[in-house]
């Protein structure tokens, strides 16, 4: 009985494609099952190991920018940022070029300068779960696909 194996050909035609089909539809169904297994295997592995640590992290974050005090008013920032402005100084080339390197390195230094109330950080929307994740994945496809058929249209 060992090694003993079913040859397809020695059924009839019809037979064959009968067996054809079965194979093919229990191929279907293991591949399934098989796909469902590591799907619900990524998903409890990323609830379990990494959204966890993502979502501490995220807070910690947060934390940290409700604690922002700055070190001075906006109306102070104001009125130092109006004078770098490159604007206000001579048509000299030279000074002109240092005063608007001053002003934007100030300009970047903004959100460390002024406290988190007159200066509010933007929030984003993180996905914290799988599910989340999936439904951000597939509104930002339908952006893209939106923006290219407009893109389309306007290459016409």
């Amino acid at each position: 009985m060992e090694g003993m194996w079913i040859d397809p050909n020695d059924f009839s035609l019809t037979a064959q494609q009968k067996l054809d089909v079965a194979i093919r539809q229990r191929t279907q169904e293991l591949e399934a099952t098989h796909e469902k297994h590591v799907r619900d295997q990524v998903r409890r592995r990323l609830e379990e190991t990494i959204l966890p640590l993502y979502k501490e992290r995220l807070a910690d974050a947060e934390r940290v920018v409700k604690a922002r005090k700055g070190v001075m008013d906006r109306t102070t920032y104001r009125k130092i940022r109006a004078c770098l402005h490159p604007d206000r100084v001579a048509q000299e080339p030279e000074l002109k070029a240092r005063y608007e390197e001053a002003f934007n390195l100030f300009n970047k230094l903004e959100s460390v300068l002024l406290d988190e109330k007159q200066l509010p950080t933007p929030t984003l929307a993180i996905p914290t779960s799988l599910s989340e994740l999936m439904k951000l994945k597939k509104k930002m496809a339908e952006r893209r696909n939106a923006r290219q058929g407009s893109g389309d249209l306007a290459a016409r």
